[in-house]
């Protein structure tokens, strides 16, 4: 398991029902790992429940930790599924609703 500390961690899945979703993000709680994060960016849930509900199960779980949650970003199994390179490092600023790669996957 890699170092989570101020981690970003990226969600999304593909026909999960939401308490499946829901034991998911509990197992990561109970792990400790949730603890140890720098945000949660929520992508897209095709097939599966409402991403307002999978929101709202995710802030249920992390309401005593003090780092933003994002939903609705362009990246999953769905149409819109942009390229966030994994291991690269980012800053997220909720403020000004950025999420900037800080230097390039791959060199030139």
């Amino acid at each position: 398991m890699p170092d989570m500390t101020g981690a970003l961690l990226l969600i999304e899945d593909c026909g999960e029902v939401l308490y499946r979703l829901d034991r998911m993000i509990n197992h990561l709680k109970l792990a400790g790992i949730l603890s140890l994060l720098g945000a949660i960016l929520l992508g897209e849930f095709v097939r599966c429940a409402e991403n307002n509900d999978v929101c709202s199960m995710v802030m249920h779980h992390v309401s005593e930790y003090d780092f933003p949650v994002v939903h609705g970003l362009p990246f999953g199994h769905g149409s819109r599924n942009e390229v966030i390179p994994f291991g690269a490092p980012f800053v997220l600023d909720t403020d000004e609703r950025v999420l900037k790669i800080l230097e390039a996957p791959v060199a030139r």
